[in-house]
């Protein structure tokens, strides 16, 4: 059903004006609603995630992650707390050569399906003025400037919200921002500073052939507005009916002139190569699966804290393949009826609009989350076609450290429920109490050393004496490892793992006064032995 080119904002804005009234749901479901409201530091959990960013992941404050804590990029799975932190130390390594770095964490917001999850964005900025060292190779500073694409981020605790129990990182949700070729984490640094990144973490080789002559990862020219063309329940309005109306591909007076679409593995598309890519493809999915409805499957509605005019919702697919056969096209090519059901990762959808309300922008498909559902860490039509029992050609769909990765279980979902937290803390706190317990039987042990009475026997033997007592007195300064306590000194030097951070990589965030508490605590600890001899 087409809408009137420049009938869409006033049908949102008379859709928002009824809002208060009683009108019928299907048509309330089009209302933009309360806008999703982020960068919640009144929520106990996302209070507790900031923590856990202040401490630098972790890294200053160990305690806070889990022993067996999971970690995911788009390319790499680790399963140990001592996996975790080397991958952070690495990352950490990279962001200390930008001392003027800014992580501008926002959008942090609690998951809507599980409450033990938080979700943040970052768009890192920086510049490179000191040297790089990893893997064995330097990079001097080069004065370059290194601005990331949005890439997400996720937290996980355990039910009592005080251990990390999984952490998700670096997943680029818009390739056409930023300067590092649609790269997030290290490789995203190292390509914003013109280090050359290995062909293993930049496309799939049989794509990258294919592609050779055709796609581009520069970014696209636009400069977002300052203020929004229109308010938040009205773009959210906006969005919900691009999507109900086929997304342009059922009503094309609703696609700007300079629209494009692009996902994370195709495009960018201009609106005549949009239209014929997509031809047909919403009578399809009707065909395919029925009575599915794509907005019962979109949630988190927000605008983009960086660009106004932009609306982002967080698509997870649920449905099941009961009706005709689907044609996706491309590599997936035409998948006959199969009955499955498909349970898809969490995908970033996002629409943007001018101010006569067209659509100008819209993305999908890019992966939030790689352990979540059954499309094998793929996104798209790729994430379809897998879910559906006819997955693409891995050549094709993934990177080859992708394709190593899933030998490691990159491709599995993770299954947290398995790993019962709260027994798990319950039995480290079981042992201490043992390890304690067990103390001070060797302390009651030197008992028998007491027997030191019948050396005071052969005290007739004046002969014996000194020579015993040298002995016992060389037996007692060695027994006086009393430097021991001189070790305790050592262990204030912890410190020095915040002072990497002093660059001021969270300064904004202040994590840096948390660290200092902890070096004044050794010398009161001192003085209060002195008295004692006293």
């Amino acid at each position: 059903m087409a809408m009137p080119r420049r009938a869409v904002a006033a049908a949102a804005l008379l859709l928002v004006a009824t809002e208060a009234l009683q009108i019928p749901v299907q048509l309330k479901r089009m209302l933009g609603g309360p806008v999703m409201e982020t960068n919640q530091a009144d929520v106990p959990i996302v209070a507790k995630t900031m923590d856990f960013i202040r401490a630098d992941f972790g890294l200053s404050n160990p305690d806070s992650v889990a022993d067996d804590a999971i970690y995911r990029t788009p390319d790499k799975i680790t399963k140990t707390k001592a996996a975790y932190f080397d991958e952070m130390k690495q990352l950490f390594s990279v962001w200390s050569a930008f001392p003027d770095l800014q992580l501008r964490v926002h959008d942090v917001r609690v998951d809507e399906e599980d409450a033990n999850k938080v979700w943040f964005t970052t768009r890192v900025t920086g510049t490179h003025t000191k040297t790089i060292e990893i893997d064995g190779e330097r990079y001097s500073p080069s004065g370059e400037k290194y601005e990331s694409p949005p890439e997400v981020f996720s937290v996980t605790f355990d039910d009592a919200n005080e251990v990390v129990r999984r952490v998700t990182a670096g997943f680029v949700v818009d390739r056409k921002v930023g300067n590092t070729d649609g790269l997030g984490g290290v490789n995203g640094a190292l390509t914003a500073i013109g280090a050359e990144v290995p062909g293993m973490y930049l496309q799939p080789p049989l794509k990258a052939v294919t592609e050779i002559f055709g796609r581009s990862d520069k970014p696209l020219k636009y400069t977002p507005p300052r203020t929004s063309p229109f308010e938040p329940a009205v773009l959210v309005s906006l969005a919900k009916a691009f999507l109900t109306s086929g997304a342009g591909l059922g009503s094309a007076e609703t696609l700007a002139r300079d629209f494009r679409f692009y996902s994370a593995n195709e495009g960018p598309l201009n609106k005549r190569q949009y239209l014929r890519r997509f031809e047909g493809r919403d009578a399809a999915f009707k065909a395919a699966f029925p009575g599915y409805d794509m907005l019962q499957d979109c949630s988190e509605w927000r605008i983009d804290s960086y660009d106004p005019a932009r609306v982002w919702c967080t698509m997870k697919r649920s449905m099941k393949h009961t009706g005709a056969d689907i044609d996706l096209g491309g590599a997936a090519g035409n998948i006959p009826a199969t009955g499955a059901q498909v349970e898809g990762a969490p995908e970033a959808v996002s629409i943007s609009f001018n101010e006569q309300g067209l659509c100008f922008r819209y993305t999908v498909g890019a992966i939030m989350d790689n352990g979540v559902g059954n499309t094998q860490a793929l996104g798209g039509d790729f994430g379809l076609a897998a879910a559906l029992g006819k997955p693409v050609n891995p050549l094709f769909s993934r990177t080859m450290q992708q394709n190593m990765a899933a030998t490691q279980g990159l491709t599995s979902p993770d299954k947290l429920g398995a790993y019962v937290p709260k027994p798990k803390k319950a039995a480290p706190s079981g042992p201490k109490s043992s390890v304690y317990a067990a103390k001070p039987a060797p302390k009651a042990a030197p008992a028998p050393k007491a027997a030191a009475a019948p050396k005071a026997a052969p005290k007739p033997k004046a002969a014996p004496k000194p020579k015993a007592a040298p002995k016992a007195a060389a037996a007692k300064p060695a027994a006086k490892p009393a430097p021991k306590p001189k070790a305790a000194p050592k262990a204030a030097a912890k410190p020095a793992a915040p002072k990497a951070q002093a660059g001021g990589i969270f300064a904004g965030l202040g994590s840096l006064p948390k660290a200092e508490p902890k070096p004044k605590a050794a010398p009161k600890a001192a003085p209060k032995a002195a008295p004692k001899p006293k």
